[in-house]
């Protein structure tokens, strides 16, 4: 389980890290991982590390990633002080957070205007 766990927080990291920018065909498919994923919400937590798993095999950008973060960060994955063992063995804790991680690659925040690129004086 904790392997399972380690994987989905590797996910949402990636997803919400800046540093790799997913190509655009990788954030459409987001799409149907996050259908997957909210039709397993109430299943064991190893089923939603395994469709991950299936679909980051599809995207080897995003799965060379997740892999590094796994690797890196497994030993250290233990679950909050409020979750019980029963909450914590299916998905639906995780499922807001990667629901939210897809949300943000889908649709980023605004970035503050640039006024060189949004002046409309410049024209002759």
């Amino acid at each position: 389980m904790m392997k399972d766990n380690a994987i989905i927080e590797s996910f949402i990291e990636v997803l919400k890290d800046s540093e790799y920018p997913l190509a655009a065909e990788t954030i459409a498919d987001l799409y149907q991982l996050d259908k997957t994923l909210s039709n397993l919400q109430n299943q064991p937590i190893k089923l939603g590390a395994e469709a991950i798993i299936a679909w980051c095999k599809e995207h080897p950008e995003v799965r060379d990633v997740v892999r590094y973060n796994y690797n890196n960060n497994r030993e250290i994955q233990t679950a909050g002080s409020g979750e019980s063992a029963s909450t914590e063995t299916t998905l639906v804790n995780h499922y807001p957070r990667i629901k939210e991680a897809i949300k943000n690659c889908q649709n980023p925040p605004n970035p503050p205007a640039d006024s060189t690129t949004n002046n409309s004086n410049n024209n002759p």
